[in-house]
C-alpha cells in the first residue's frame, strides 16, 4: 500500500521527500488514521 512512496521518501531528503510523504500520509489516512496523524506531527 505504501511501499513505493515510502521508498521515495527514504531515498530523498528535504523538499524532495515532501511530495511522496504527502502521498503516504493520504493513503494511510484512509486505513490507519492514527499512523497518518503521527507522520504529520513528525513532519512539523
Amino acid at each position: 500500500m505504501i511501499a513505493a512512496p515510502y521508498a521515495r521518501v527514504s531515498a530523498n531528503s528535504g523538499p524532495e521527500a515532501r511530495e511522496p510523504l504527502v502521498e503516504v500520509v493520504d493513503r494511510l489516512r484512509r486505513a490507519k488514521p492514527k499512523a497518518a496523524g503521527l507522520l504529520e506531527q513528525a513532519e512539523e
